[in-house]
């Protein structure tokens, strides 16, 4: 697979720079597991990211995006937690997937509208 002219010569940096953030990132990802919990860890690592895949393009604006629907799902969890005194963690993944829906019916109609749908 030739991902483009001349990212041979970057081969040997990109393989050096995934060994050594995998185990990072996983030891991260467990951690965090432990400490929240499995519904709300994935919830965190896969709605933002989809969320800024169906709005934007281009990596930086995806990663734009995923931060503040990141920071919209988690401030938004802890004031739907404090005012109807719900569970933080079950407050949190519900303002994530009423995110999720508002973001899917709105590229939706934004699709419908361009005539891509």
């Amino acid at each position: 697979m030739n991902a483009g002219p001349g990212l041979e010569a970057l081969g040997q940096r990109c393989e050096s720079r995934k060994t050594t953030n995998n185990p990072f990132g996983s030891a991260q990802v467990t951690s965090f597991v432990r400490i929240a919990g499995v519904l709300l860890a994935f919830n965190y690592l896969i709605v933002p990211a989809v969320c800024g895949i169906n709005l934007v393009g281009g990596f930086t604006r995806r990663m734009l995006v995923g931060c503040i629907v990141s920071l919209l799902g988690g401030i938004g969890g802890l004031f739907a937690s404090f005012w109807w005194d719900l569970p933080t963690d079950a407050a949190i993944v519900a303002v994530f997937g009423v995110l999720l829906l508002v973001v899917t019916a709105w590229t939706r109609v934004a699709a419908g509208r361009a005539g891509l749908a």
